[in-house]
């Protein structure tokens, strides 16, 4: 028999006003509500949690303006989603501060790290609680300057986007705690992060100025044909694993550039700075164990996106087309040109047109390279620790051991020079057990202790005394990779999407691993990737070259909320090269070869 379980008591409603304040639809951003924010509170004080939502809409709060978006039924639904937005001249931004993308991405980001470390210090909201308990924060920056939806500036307003933990007891409203949270703590945070003092000012000045010396940077490596640029005096070794800021600890090694590569570049905001610039074309970067050779090229890899003043690596950069490869496998692979690293196998599939569910480690690398070079990759980067040994180099020993045919995987070492001299790839592959590979290389670079030599005489003379043994192989010639058309066939239109783990993503049924793209640098990136999956899948029978330009034009003109409407709060805006590679991971991922015709 069901026995009757005793109620909680329903907290008392303050004395307030009878009249009941419209539903919230009345106060989206079409309209005012016509009343306080704190009369509204009071009134639902006690009631459901449902009754939050009718708080839904805009409201305004001395200089501030409120927008709530969306508030779950329940606590444990979820934060409500809210934007706090402040007129840019009563903000004092001035108007030059973010006069361009690159200035306003650079404002965004230091807007974005002011509201993270003011939330995690003096607001006190850092640690992980319960519901209900009533708290706000954003969705945190990674390590680079990206494009994210958490803090937006237009032309009239900056806007910052927040996750709310409203106030709430036994699943009701505690009207006073959201009073205290919504009317005094959020305007205070507002009031210490988004309004411009002088200091701050020249705060953002730096951050914007990183951004525009970066940016200023990539166009200086194309314009003297460079791969990459380290800027002396950066500090690339890291704290942690996680990349949790340059490290600092008394024994790190400020970078310095060896006299035979060093140029100066002149900066907008820095001036003149010199470093070390790695030519175009193919460069080993060698050395011994715990010598530095794989935190240079992991700078390298970051480079492609700018960093904030204090990260040590403001001034190095790569060329934005810069990709990382890695082995991965058991990945699929879907009608890939594989060629250029894979002759005819025994197994009879075609290696111009191939395809697996589970790749094998060589394999895998072989395919990223096609995808890379396919979504417009100018420089790929390697290291031997986490590439496949053979997709590498076959010493002479193993050449005679296992003649072609018997061997089908042509190796990277066989193939560098023809990847630049015929398609202007270049490539940069630390390694510290491949001599082989310097019969490849235009560039060596030596790192010992951290710092960084010229070895490209020692080198040649390395060459030049010793012998090798490796045959030289007659190969088919190089050519580009053969263009695809891709569809995505998800099931629904409107597939439900979301992260798996910290390096996966959901995509209706099906999950993506992404552990392999290691040039993601946030969570948000991820999440922005599943969402263009599902736009990419709106878009069938599409050449990968053309998706992907869609795709960036569709971002160019609507933003990152056009991903998530009508505000997207926890995004971060991928290159095309991890979308691309992310959608050649898909499993309901569908190819034609315009050239093959169906298979």
């Amino acid at each position: 028999m069901r026995r009757n379980r005793p109620r909680s008591p329903r907290p008392p409603l303050r004395d307030a006003p009878r009249r009941r304040p419209p539903a919230g639809r009345a106060g989206r951003e079409s309209g005012r509500f016509p009343f306080p924010l704190a009369q509204l509170l009071r009134e639902i004080d006690g009631a459901s949690y449902g009754a939050y939502r009718r708080i839904v809409g805009v409201h305004e709060i001395g200089e501030f303006t409120l927008v709530v978006d969306r508030v779950p039924a329940d606590p444990f639904g979820g934060a409500a989603r809210m934007r706090v937005r402040v007129r840019r001249d009563t903000a004092r931004l001035p108007r030059d501060l973010a006069a361009d993308p690159a200035r306003r991405v650079g404002v965004e980001d230091y807007l974005a790290r002011a509201v993270e470390e003011a939330v995690r210090g003096p607001m006190g909201w850092g640690a992980r609680v319960p519901p209900g308990t009533g708290r706000a924060f954003p969705e945190p920056p990674g390590p680079a300057v990206v494009e994210r939806s958490c803090c937006r500036i237009d032309g009239e307003s900056i806007e910052l986007r927040l996750f709310v933990d409203l106030p709430a007891l036994d699943r009701r409203v505690r009207g006073l705690g959201a009073e205290q949270l919504l009317l005094g703590d959020l305007p205070r945070l507002a009031k210490s992060t988004m309004l411009f003092s002088a200091r701050r000012t020249e705060e953002a000045l730096r951050h914007a100025g990183a951004v525009e010396d970066h940016a200023a940077l990539q166009r200086a490596l194309s314009e003297r044909g460079l791969s990459a640029f380290v800027g002396d005096g950066s500090l690339l070794a890291r704290a942690s694993g996680s990349d949790g800021g340059a490290r600092r600890d008394g024994r790190e090694v400020a970078f310095e550039s060896p006299s035979s590569l060093a140029v100066e570049i002149d900066l907008p905001r820095a001036g003149r700075v010199r470093g070390m610039g790695i030519p175009a074309g193919v460069t080993l970067v060698v050395g011994g164990g715990f010598h530095g050779k794989s935190t240079l090229l992991d700078a390298i890899a970051a480079g492609v996106r700018p960093h904030p003043p204090g990260d040590g690596r403001e001034r190095v950069a790569a060329l934005p087309a810069t990709v990382a490869v890695r082995t991965e496998p058991g990945r699929i692979v879907r009608r890939t040109d594989v060629s250029a690293f894979l002759l005819a196998p025994p197994t009879g599939d075609c290696p111009a047109d191939y395809s697996t569910d589970a790749a094998s480690g060589a394999v895998s690398e072989a395919a990223s390279v096609a995808e890379a070079i396919e979504a417009g990759a100018r420089v790929l980067l390697f290291d031997e620790d986490t590439s496949a040994a053979r997709f590498l180099v076959r010493d002479g020993r193993m050449q005679r051991l296992v003649p072609r045919p018997g061997e089908p995987i042509v190796a990277l070492a066989d193939r560098a020079r023809d990847l630049y001299d015929r398609l202007g790839i270049s490539t940069i592959l630390a390694t510290g057990g491949s001599a082989d590979c310097l019969d490849a290389a235009h560039t060596v670079i030596r790192m010992r202790e951290w710092r960084a030599e010229d070895a490209t005489p020692a080198a040649g003379e390395v060459l030049s005394s010793t012998r090798s043994t490796r045959i030289r192989e007659t190969l088919p010639a190089l050519r580009a990779p053969a263009s695809r058309e891709a569809s995505l066939d998800l099931g629904a239109e409107n597939a439900r999407t979301g992260l798996h783990g910290p390096r996966g993503i959901r995509l209706g049924d099906e999950t993506v691993d992404l552990s392999a793209l290691g040039q993601i640098t946030e969570a948000g990136e991820a999440r922005a990737l599943a969402l263009l999956l599902r736009e990419a899948s709106r878009r069938p029978g599409t050449g990968v070259t053309g998706l992907l330009n869609d795709l960036e034009r569709w971002l160019d003109a609507g933003g990152l909320d056009a991903l998530d409407p009508p505000a997207a709060y926890d995004l971060a805006r991928p290159r095309r090269f991890e979308i691309a590679a992310a959608l050649f991971r898909c499993r309901a991922l569908r190819v034609r070869r315009p050239d093959l015709g169906p298979r």
